[in-house]
């Protein structure tokens, strides 16, 4: 793979191929890498470990609540193909079988689907055989899930009647189910021929759109999968006939000073982030614009890029070096970015095929457990930002674009593919400029994925994301284009939930 590192100048720019005296009067300031990276280290042992010695409470309440949000979608889902007329049982008795498992809220959507699916008499047997396994894996409900046991137990007792106006509840009960459960709390309280046919009619309405949506996607995703792999096969073949150019510029002086900068920015953001949860947030107005504040706390990060100034770095020379700069194509560059979007589905795809592979692997010679009597939540399966759609208002859909969309990709891509992926570059600069960016993209793409709290399983698929950024990064040399990628990406994903969910 070629890479000719001969990019023009940016315009109002310091060119890379600055000298140490075009940009510093004397000797140019030298970094500490080794310690850097020793704080590095820390602080990604830190984020990794830190959700273990989280009380076990908080941490099933945080699993769960994602849980949730993946049920809903997947029960809508099959709700929907009933609806449009194309049910799938197979589906369906996969899905029971995985809420026939885990924490007791899960079995709860369990009982609630069993009883759309199978009938109230059936719901109320899987209460029974429920009660029964708590029993026998002495499971004590808290005072939530008791009070969701006894109007779930008294409901399908009246369903069972064929009274479906449920008259043993209590208003206060209807209202603390659909609060508790959300849409399964909804869908148990509009049974088939209940007194509300609108209401059911318009709860299975948004499950059949739900369907058609995921129908959608699958079919728009496998065609944008299909012309990324094409453009990613055709980006390797200009790359290696070099008729694809690096615009990264030459080795920059002060990589070892931008490790200092990123591990100093790690050090930040892990501090505002702790500092933000003793926050009590006691008023309604803080409640709700929470995460508008963590979005203005995750900018104010940045704060750490006068670090490099400080240490004696010209600040357009820092921009050059990060890649704040306005690109060969100026402001074109981030529609660039945006086509290059089809290029990341074949990437997450094969990841997301590798961690099943794995875990199936994993599975192998482990002696069989029953699943119904395993009441242990999982953990970290998703960002918990996730679980926000279960409880989403019009203010928190529009802070969780807004950091998603916006303040995630400003944020990381200055810090991961500008000072990370700078510095990695420099410190590898004396291998061959292929062997440079893949070892420097594949250890910045790493820490960019282990930080994240999704957890282990989901570190090839953000890999996968990163990497490509990185070669993005590498390709234009400005930031803009990542950027961009990166928002549509979280958008991308925050659509797909926000329809599934809505």
């Amino acid at each position: 793979m070629d890479l000719h590192e001969d990019p023009p100048v940016d315009p109002g720019t310091v060119s890379s191929h600055s000298t140490p005296t075009d940009t510093c009067l004397g000797a140019p300031p030298r970094g500490h890498p080794v310690l850097a990276w020793l704080v590095i280290i820390l602080v990604v042992g830190f984020v990794s470990l830190a959700p273990l010695f989280v009380q076990e409470d908080k941490r099933s309440q945080t699993s769960d609540s994602i849980d949730a949000v993946m049920d809903v979608g997947h029960a809508r889902f099959l709700l929907g193909l009933r609806k449009l007329g194309t049910e799938s049982p197979q589906e369906e008795v996969q899905l029971l079988q995985k809420l026939d498992s885990g924490p007791v809220d899960r079995r709860f959507r369990y009982i609630v689907l069993v009883g759309e699916l199978k009938g109230p008499r059936q719901a109320a047997l899987a209460l029974d055989d429920l009660h029964q396994a708590l029993a026998a894996n002495q499971v004590t409900l808290n005072r939530q899930q008791s009070g969701i046991d006894d109007i779930l137990e008294r409901l399908y007792g009246d369903y069972s009647r064929r009274r479906l106006d449920a008259p043993s509840l209590r208003e206060a009960d209807r209202k603390y189910l659909r609060e508790y459960m959300g849409w399964f709390g909804q869908l148990v309280l509009a049974p088939p021929g209940g007194p509300d046919p609108d209401g059911r009619e318009k709860l299975l309405g948004t499950a059949e759109r739900s369907a058609l949506v995921m129908v959608v996607i699958v079919v728009f995703g496998l065609l944008a999968g299909l012309l990324g792999f094409a453009a990613l096969v055709m980006f390797a073949v200009f790359a290696t006939t070099g008729m694809v150019h690096s615009n990264l510029g030459p080795r920059s002086i002060f990589g070892g000073i931008y490790a200092e900068t990123f591990a100093l920015w790690m050090l930040t953001y892990v501090g505002i982030s702790l500092l933000l949860s003793l926050i009590p947030f006691n008023t309604a107005v803080l409640k709700e614009s929470k995460l508008f504040l963590q979005g203005l706390a995750m900018l104010a990060s940045l704060v750490v890029l006068v670090w490099p100034v400080i240490r004696g770095i010209p600040w357009p020379q820092v921009r050059a070096d990060i890649g704040w700069t306005r690109g060969r194509l100026g402001w074109f560059e981030p529609f660039i970015g945006l086509g290059s979007y089809p290029a990341v589905i074949a990437p997450l795809a094969a990841a997301v095929l590798v961690v099943f592979i794995i875990i199936s692997l994993m599975s192998l010679g482990r002696p069989a457990i029953n699943p119904h009597n395993d009441f242990s939540a999982e953990h970290l399966t998703a960002h918990p930002i996730v679980g926000l759609f279960n409880k989403s208002t019009p203010w928190l859909l529009v802070q969780m674009l807004m950091v998603a969309s916006v303040v995630a990709p400003i944020v990381e891509e200055t810090v991961f593919r500008g000072l990370l992926y700078r510095h990695l570059r420099d410190a590898t600069y004396a291998a061959a400029t292929f062997g440079s960016s893949v070892a420097s993209a594949t250890i910045s793409s790493f820490v960019f994925a282990i930080v994240h709290p999704q957890g282990i399983a989901a570190v090839p698929a953000l890999m996968a994301l990163a990497f490509t950024l990185c070669l993005l990064r590498e390709w234009r040399g400005t930031l803009l284009s990542s950027m961009m990628l990166h928002a549509v990406n979280n958008a991308t994903v925050f659509t797909i939930f926000y329809f599934m969910m809505a």
